[in-house]
């Protein structure tokens, strides 16, 4: 009788989250975006602020299931910590895209401003398949 095979593979390290850490132009308005999922497949997700007139606050995702980012739209008066609240307050599909924080050194009052879609970065690995019965 042969010897056992493995075929589960080498170990590798956990995979991590990408994030976007905003540098917008003003003070206090920066907010670090992660994903949710852990792995190489955040790196492909996008956040965008659309900011004009007077509008309220809003978040929604873009694309179809699996979602492949989030629009935030709103005034020009509208803060980081609003942002940040906004989200607390959105649906599941909003929240299964990337988690906001409000970045170190930030209080969350400045007023964000208009960025153009940008990726997350960052990720790494990926999470393990589910074990398969190859017996037949």
């Amino acid at each position: 009788m042969a010897d056992p095979v493995s075929i589960l593979g080498t170990a590798s390290a956990a995979p991590t989250h990408a994030s976007l850490l905003t540098a917008l132009a003003g003070s206090n308005n920066d907010i670090l975006w992660t994903a949710v999922a852990p792995g190489t497949g955040g790196n492909s997700k996008t956040i965008q602020y659309t900011i004009s007139g007077s509008a309220p606050v809003a978040i929604a995702t873009v694309g179809g299931a699996p979602y492949t980012g989030l629009l935030i739209t709103g005034g020009t008066t509208t803060t980081a910590q609003q942002v940040a609240d906004a989200w607390r307050n959105s649906s599941d599909a909003v929240k299964s895209v990337a988690v906001p924080a409000i970045a170190t050194g930030n209080d969350g009052t400045g007023a964000v401003v208009s960025m153009a879609a940008t990726a997350l970065s960052g990720g790494t690995g990926t999470l393990p398949l589910a074990p398969t019965s190859i017996l037949s």
